[in-house]
């Protein structure tokens, strides 16, 4: 997937320098308005493995709901 070039080089380097604490924060925040912000970062700052993540991280939460 290519890369958006409308995104801000700001986001794209706060997911580089951050990533490990957005992905953190997507897998056991608490606050979902917190959790939801950190998925928008990641979108749209991320690359195609942050999004992988993301999808697997969503599939995950649909299995729990499902059980």
């Amino acid at each position: 997937m290519m890369e958006n070039n409308r995104t801000p080089p700001e986001v794209r380097e706060y997911v580089q320098n951050h990533r490990e604490d957005l992905a953190y924060i997507l897998k056991h925040g608490t606050d979902e308005t917190v959790r939801g912000l950190a998925l928008a970062v990641l979108l749209r700052g991320g690359d195609e493995r942050d999004r992988e993540e993301i999808k697997r991280e969503i599939d995950r939460l649909s299995n729990e709901e499902q059980d």
